[in-house]
């Protein structure tokens, strides 16, 4: 549907406004999401091959917030941090692994996790606190939308040099 307008100031006007609230739409929209998820970081971008073919490099997944008792095993889960040998590593790229086992060590949750692709689980413990959130199942299969990615990965490489 195509709006004419005979005044070529208040068309200009319009489209300028048309713009804006459509850069609005896509400034917010992680802000939005956040919302909706439960979560800080609704989405995340698949950049290694640890988990084909379940995913692959450069497929975005959509992420949500959740308690400490909707995690279970077979789930995928996304983490900034894990315990090894009694340690706390933070680490500044979430890592998306799928949980293998859930162990109780002193009244606290740890969940091991292991790439689909790997041979055997993470060395480490992933505390409920460093969670950033689940994937979205649709189904029971990880929602992913493939390819979409790899332009969040290639504008990374080429501003980290």
């Amino acid at each position: 549907m195509a709006i004419f307008i005979k005044n070529e100031n208040v068309q200009s006007a319009l489209e300028v406004l048309l713009v804006f609230l459509l850069l609005l739409v896509l400034v917010e929209f992680n802000s939005i999401l956040s919302l909706i998820l439960h979560t800080n970081v609704p989405l995340a971008v698949i950049s290694s091959t640890s988990m084909t073919p379940t995913l692959n490099v450069g497929d975005i997944v959509i992420l949500e917030g959740v308690s400490l008792d909707e995690i279970k095993v077979g789930d995928i889960i996304v983490f900034n941090g894990y315990v090894i040998n009694n340690k706390e590593v933070d680490i500044s790229t979430p890592i998306i692994h799928r949980v293998v086992d859930i162990k109780v060590i002193n009244g606290n949750v740890f969940y091991v996790t292991k790439g689909d692709r790997n041979p055997a689980p993470d060395m480490w413990l992933v505390p409920f606190k460093k969670v950033i959130g689940k994937v979205m199942e649709i189904n029971g299969a990880a929602f992913k939308i493939p390819f979409v990615g790899y332009l969040s990965l290639l504008s990374h490489d080429i501003l980290s040099g």
